[in-house]
């Protein structure tokens, strides 16, 4: 089994026709299938779900080490203080600090939980399976989305960003 990640460094000016990319190189990591990446405390970390771990690369970017301590890791994504996983398996959201994981402690039960962002206290979730978008602020969890192809529908979204006031949602519909 053979991955690629591929490394580059980008430029951007304030103008697109500015922007500009240099292609740096091309890795080959075995054993591993690349879903998710986050840059955590220093280094590259990019899971892996079939394979039930998440791969730290070292700055040569290849695996430095591998942490099996979940079960079907997706999308991955960080605060300054840890580093947050969607667990599809599990239907579960992981909080990493450090070596330690603690489980975020959840309202509303997730139906495979894809992906998921965290900013202050406001966990954001694209919940796969339930066709729906949840977001959780301390005790109180609120959701939207039904399953379809329609205004306020999704078919099995796959990634979902808070930026600002708004929610932005990856959807396969």
């Amino acid at each position: 089994m053979l991955a690629v990640v591929v490394l580059g460094l980008s430029t951007f000016g304030c103008e697109p026709a500015t922007s500009k990319f240099e292609y740096k190189e091309k890795r080959i990591l075995t054993g591993l299938q690349p879903y998710g990446i986050a840059f955590h405390e220093g280094s590259i970390h990019i899971s892996s779900p079939d394979e039930n771990l998440i791969a730290v690369l070292n700055d040569e970017y290849l695996p430095a080490s591998m942490i099996n301590d979940y079960e079907g890791p997706r999308r991955l994504n960080t605060t300054a203080e840890q580093l947050i996983i969607a667990e599809f398996e599990t239907n579960r959201i992981v909080l990493r600090k450090g070596n330690q994981s603690f489980y975020y402690p959840l309202v509303q039960k997730l139906n495979g939980p894809m992906a998921c962002d965290m900013v202050k206290s406001v966990l954001t979730v694209a919940d796969y399976n339930a066709h729906r978008i949840v977001f959780f602020e301390g005790s109180e969890d609120k959701s939207f989305g039904d399953q379809g192809s329609g205004e306020k529908e999704f078919h099995y979204p796959t990634d979902v960003q808070i930026h600002g006031q708004k929610i932005y949602v990856a959807d396969n519909a």
